[in-house]
């Protein structure tokens, strides 16, 4: 944990990536891209394809993770404070998208058995974090 005091003030810095590690993730998902625009003109990849499938899901999870925790190139108080409610009402909205899909689930009209997994949670943070933070930045 490094704090940087200016003037009296004490910024927290600790927790975030160098900025170059947004750059990164921005390579492992094209990466990604390019990879699925091969398997799909490709038969190769076909005997391996839960291996891909699996492979695929982790890589992504990791690009988004390295997007979600690195610095932008001026970050401040203002930054920080946005940051941290993009980060609440995040988990707040997909872990109540995630129990409303359980309750859903209890109704037989609304059961089609589709389970949300682990995997698709962890997206719909992401997800529901870039579409806020990118909502409360404009906003500001």
């Amino acid at each position: 944990m490094i704090c940087l005091t200016l003037k009296g003030v004490v910024y927290y810095r600790g927790g975030l990536l160098p900025f170059y590690f947004k750059n990164i993730g921005l390579g492992i998902l094209l990466f990604l891209l390019l990879a699925m625009l091969f398997n799909k003109f490709t038969p190769y990849w076909a005997d391996y394809k839960l291996i891909y499938t699996e492979l695929s899901k982790i890589l992504f999870i990791i690009a988004l993770l390295f997007i979600l925790v690195s610095r932008n190139r001026t970050e401040d108080e203002r930054t920080l404070q946005i940051r941290l409610k993009a980060y609440s009402s995040a988990m707040l909205c997909s872990v109540g998208a995630f129990v409303i899909h359980k309750l859903l689930h209890l109704f037989p009209y609304f059961d089609r058995g589709y389970e949300m997994t682990v995997t698709q949670f962890i997206m719909s943070i992401f997800v529901c974090y870039y579409l806020i933070y990118w909502f409360l930045v404009r906003k500001n």
